[in-house]
C-alpha cells in the first residue's frame, strides 16, 4: 500500500473507515490545545486560595 495519509485517500481505500480514526487525534488535539489553559487557570486558582488561607505576619 502507498504510503499515503491524506484522509480522502484513505476513505476512498477503506469503504468502512472508522470513525474513531476522524475523531480520536481531534480530541487529542483539542485536549493538546487546551492543557496550557488549564493549567494557567488551576495555578492562579491555587495562588489565589493559599494567599487568601494563609495567616499573615
Amino acid at each position: 500500500m502507498l504510503a499515503c495519509t491524506s484522509l480522502p485517500f484513505l476513505i476512498e481505500m477503506n469503504s468502512h473507515f472508522p470513525l474513531t480514526q476522524v475523531l480520536v487525534p481531534s480530541f487529542l488535539q483539542g485536549i493538546w490545545t487546551i492543557f496550557p489553559y488549564m493549567v494557567a487557570a488551576a495555578t492562579a486558582l491555587y495562588l489565589y486560595i493559599r494567599s487568601r488561607y494563609t495567616p499573615k505576619t
